[in-house]
């Protein structure tokens, strides 16, 4: 049945950013499969142009925004009202956001049905005031009507953390349906941020003496540069690309990376996009051996110790010359593939679990 959808989240669009991806692709599968559904972004480009670096639907329905946060803040409020008005207390709010979720709650309270994305748990992060965060956490739980945890290790410490009694699901993320195989490639490939949480020094120190290049894709030249050195020059960089252009891109790679570092994200808060277009891609992936990835991947990887860099060039090497390791992981890999298509399809089944039943 056809329902009416709104995501709380306002992203700066097109955007090569991780959250930005996520919310945009599930939202326009959710599109793809009849609801009605409107995402807000602040933008400079047009909607055609957003579209197609996204491969978004055009029954999305995109409300543009100033890339004044000001004026932008204004504008998402506003879509939120008419969006509340118009569907008359029974439309269903996905948030993205806790801190957009609360706003929501105080000024309509009672005029929408909340679920509450949840991708980390924030009162548990050392780098933020834990009492301001559970006060926040606690606010929009207790009037949230469903939570969606990203991965089991997020809803496990949710869970912990709070006397959660309202109905939750874990909803892992997915990738855009791979394309038809191609001729593998010579290098290895790396996309996405070089942030802590991704292990990236020991990636330049295990690439050191590898016979093959590596190609990453997405950061600044200024942001790799640092690494390039400590690589010994094996390291390359690509611009990044469009969300809509990087399955055709991957199919193009020997072997594809990706790199965790230990700790809660990397083990247990974890649900890495780039792990999910990897999988969809036919190629071989090597990535880091946590409880994280194996609950998406399965055996469909050969795994790596995180920030150790002998293992990590083990793997990549044994992914590039074993050409009987290769097959056995991408064959164990294609029943792990995920679109944005089954997320939605699981959106759908929990809000007509909780909301609509």
């Amino acid at each position: 049945m056809t329902r009416d959808w709104f995501v709380l989240y306002r992203p700066t669009a097109p955007s090569v950013r991780a959250q930005c991806i996520q919310v945009l692709a599930t939202a326009g599968a959710l599109a793809e499969r009849g609801h009605r559904v409107t995402v807000c972004v602040q933008a400079r480009a047009t909607l055609q142009a957003i579209r197609r670096a996204h491969g978004l639907p055009e029954s999305l329905n995109i409300v543009r925004l100033p890339l004044s946060n000001t004026l932008a803040s204004v504008g998402y409020r506003l879509a939120f009202a008419r969006f509340v008005q118009r569907t008359a207390g029974i439309g269903a709010v996905l948030a993205r956001s806790k801190r957009h979720a609360a706003w929501a709650l105080d000024w309509f309270e009672g005029g929408f049905q909340l679920l509450v994305e949840v991708h980390e748990v924030d009162s548990l992060r050392t780098d933020r005031d834990a009492a301001e965060m559970r006060a926040l956490e606690e606010r929009v739980l207790y009037s949230a009507c469903g939570v969606v945890a990203n991965a089991p290790g997020t809803l496990a410490d949710l869970e912990g953390a709070h006397q959660l009694t309202l109905p939750s699901v874990v909803v892992q993320n997915g990738a855009r349906p791979g394309g038809p195989p191609a001729e593998p490639g010579h290098a290895v490939g790396w996309v996405g941020s070089i942030r802590p949480e991704k292990d990236p020094h020991t990636v330049a120190e295990a690439i050191r003496e590898l016979a093959c290049r590596v190609v990453l894709i997405g950061p600044t030249a200024e942001q790799v540069a640092p690494l390039a050195a400590a690589a010994n020059g094996r390291l390359h960089r690509e611009p990044a690309r469009w969300p809509a252009e990087v399955p055709e891109r991957l199919r193009r790679f020997r072997v594809l990376l990706v790199p965790l570092s230990a700790g809660r994200f990397g083990e247990r808060w974890s649900s890495p996009l780039k792990l999910f277009d990897a999988l969809q891609s036919g190629v071989p992936v090597v990535a880091a051996d946590t409880q994280a990835v194996r609950s998406i991947a399965g055996s469909g990887f050969v795994p790596y110790v995180p920030g150790d860099p002998t293992s990590l060039r083990e793997a990549i090497e044994r992914a590039i010359n074993d050409e009987e390791l290769r097959e056995q992981i991408v064959s164990a890999a294609e029943p792990r593939r995920r679109t944005w298509g089954d997320r939605a399809a699981e959106l759908e089944r929990f809000a007509d679990r909780v909301l609509y039943p």
